[in-house]
């Protein structure tokens, strides 16, 4: 490549980086996210955390900010700014009982007095439990069963079996290769 062309190629890298910079991180994700009261709003705080954006003024709220999360804030339908859940970290809506707000999410661990059980979230997510899974899948233990042990949803564990190459054709060359072993 010649000194000129090499000239012309980094201003137009630079004019894609700087292009690239100015455009919001949430541009082209899924705009339910950022909806009050969606599952997603953790990762739409996330999102805009990362974004430059509201730091230098250009995400703003106006008039319109009505029930979404903007510039890393939640408001509420009539456009008042929620405060966040100590507990889990989603929005809380406000109302006449609860006006600096109160969490309603059904998997917030504040909510999660279960027959004097208090189960916190992260002790419910499968990768907690890799290993015990990965290990009983080999093993040969059905979904159900594991699910009944670990006490976890089915959908959470199949899910990780997935992600984890522990169904199908991948779980059995596992289990071919475990036994290959046992019998050499």
């Amino acid at each position: 490549m010649t000194a000129g062309g090499a000239a012309a190629w980094r201003m137009w890298m630079s004019r894609q980086q700087r292009e690239a910079a100015e455009q919001p991180r949430c541009a082209g994700k899924d705009a339910a996210r950022w909806n009050t009261g969606h599952e997603g709003n953790l990762f739409a705080y996330a999102v805009c955390a990362a974004c430059r954006l509201p730091q230098i003024g250009d995400c703003a709220p106006d008039e319109s900010t009505r029930g979404v999360i903007l510039a890393g804030v939640a408001y509420d339908d009539r456009g008042r700014a929620l405060s966040r859940c100590p507990h889990c970290d989603f929005p809380m809506p406000i109302s006449a009982e609860a006006p600096q707000g109160a969490c309603k999410r059904r998997l917030c661990p504040s909510n999660q007095q279960v027959e004097g059980v208090y189960a916190e979230i992260n002790e419910h997510r499968p990768a907690a439990y890799r290993q015990q899974i990965t290990e009983w899948t080999l093993a040969g233990v059905p979904r159900a069963e594991i699910c009944q042990r670990l006490n976890l949803p089915e959908r959470g564990v199949r899910g990780a079996q997935t992600r984890w190459g522990l169904t199908g054709a991948k779980l059995a060359a596992r289990q071919a290769a475990m036994q290959s072993r046992r019998v050499a």
